[in-house]
């Protein structure tokens, strides 16, 4: 656990998807989450955590 997700991330794989396809269907339906998600990009792998600083987009992406 790192300290800017406050254990609140995954990591993640899906079967058949690459991890630009499964960030892409994240993007797709964002309003879907409840709360803001931050969403790594430039992985092939599937990062996800919740976005606990003050912010008014519900989707923020970084690269680590």
């Amino acid at each position: 656990m790192s300290a800017h997700t406050l254990g609140k991330a995954v990591d993640f794989h899906v079967n058949d998807m690459s991890a630009e396809e499964v960030r892409q269907l994240i993007k797709k339906n964002i309003n879907e989450f409840e709360y803001p998600i931050r969403l790594e990009e430039a992985v092939n792998w599937c990062h996800v955590d919740t976005y606990t600083l003050d912010c008014n987009e519900k989707l923020v992406t970084f690269t680590a």
